[in-house]
């Protein structure tokens, strides 16, 4: 019996000992890689590192300037390292230094188009999705729906979601449309639930049965990455690795 009790006790004096001294790495930023990729498997993750996660979603741009600072050991962007870079420098000039900075591909997602389920618009071309987000388009009835002004759900000027969905049908222009910007995607499709007259400019992972996607002409990819500080230190690199894992090739 006092063979079995301290046995229990090394037990659980190791368990807790590793708990207490597993390394905590700080990752800030893209709420579209933290939602459709780090938090659905952040345990599995922590467990194959053997890193702590301080998980900061605050947008793309924002996660960029926590790293530069010292805020974040690691920053998760949803767009190309150049393009966030230059909406953040143009804002504060001389803030981010990219040739300082790895980038380093953990995943991809897909640009998603959502309306209200009673939303009669079912598909919708490129260059229709184009022109509402340069604000050519203004009505639903323009494009086959109701007789309602489109109210555009999209994420704010510093996400990579946005930027990377201006580089595709703005030709990089800020988005013109009468627009609602949200900080966070997952606001962005619960808005959409709520509202008949909004397209959301979400990713595939947050279409669920409160909100329908609209079909489109043509797919659009996000490439999700971890940036660090010149070469990542050796627990940034646990977790790119173990992120590899779990990484989804739409």
């Amino acid at each position: 019996m006092k063979k079995i009790v301290g046995l229990a006790f090394l037990c659980f004096v190791t368990l807790f000992t590793t708990a207490a001294f597993a390394e905590t790495v700080s990752v800030h930023g893209s709420t579209v890689l933290l939602t459709s990729l780090l938090e659905p498997n952040k345990e599995a993750i922590q467990k194959d590192s053997g890193l702590t996660l301080d998980i900061v979603g605050n947008s793309a741009g924002n996660g960029l300037v926590d790293l530069v600072q010292g805020k974040a050991d690691v920053a998760m962007i949803a767009s190309s390292l150049a393009d966030v870079a230059s909406k953040v420098n143009a804002k504060t000039p001389g803030t981010v230094d990219v040739a300082a900075l790895k980038a380093f591909e953990v995943g991809k997602t897909r640009i998603a188009f959502a309306v209200h389920p009673s939303n009669p618009v079912k598909a919708l071309t490129q260059t229709q999705i184009s022109d509402i987000l340069k604000g050519k388009i203004v009505n639903w009835k323009e494009v086959g729906g109701e007789d309602k002004v489109i109210l555009v759900a999209t994420g704010a000027p510093l996400t990579g979601l946005r930027t990377t969905v201006e580089k595709d049908f703005t030709g990089g222009e800020p988005i013109a449309a009468n627009k609602r910007e949200l900080s966070n995607t997952s606001m962005i499709g619960k808005l959409v639930s709520q509202l008949p007259d909004v397209l959301g400019v979400v990713t595939d992972d947050l279409i669920n049965p409160s909100i329908r996607e609209l079909t489109l002409d043509k797919k659009n990819e996000i490439t999700l990455y971890y940036v660090t500080k010149g070469e990542p230190s050796p627990a940034a690199k646990k977790l790119i690795d173990a992120t590899l894992k779990y990484a989804k090739k739409k």
